[in-house]
């Protein structure tokens, strides 16, 4: 029997091999230069080809790449991702009253993407997590 637990004990000595993981960050929406400062801070690489302000993230291999987020008047812009901050600014640029529950990143709107009657939608109502 010492013989067996010398063995399982050797075998389990040797070090496990790690992969190595490179998680990019994915699917965020907010302002380009934040974006800019923050991706510079951390030595991630940052590709910028837009001109718009309000921006969405995507990641492959070579870093993160920014595409534009479309603000167009009479249309609900979709919230979903962005931080409480960047949401709030859109909000009152549109003239609405947002309620809030939670932390975190928007995850659900009351309001539809691509929605919006100005004469009707007083408020909007957002879920963070």
């Amino acid at each position: 029997m010492r013989d067996i637990n010398r063995v399982a004990y050797q075998v389990n000595e040797q070090p496990k091999p790690v992969l190595a993981v490179n998680v990019l960050p994915i699917g965020n929406h907010g302002f380009a230069k934040d974006f800019e400062k923050l991706f510079s801070f951390i030595g991630l690489p940052y590709h910028n080809q837009q001109t718009s302000s309000w921006v969405r993230t995507i990641s492959d291999h070579d870093g993160v790449y920014t595409l534009p987020q479309q603000k167009v008047k009479g249309q609900m812009p979709d919230l979903t991702g962005m931080g409480l901050r960047d949401a709030l600014f859109i909000m009152d640029e549109f003239g609405i009253e947002t309620r809030i529950k939670g932390v975190g990143k928007v995850v659900w709107q009351s309001v539809q993407t691509g929605t919006y009657d100005p004469r009707i939608t007083k408020s909007i109502d957002l879920l963070l997590e």
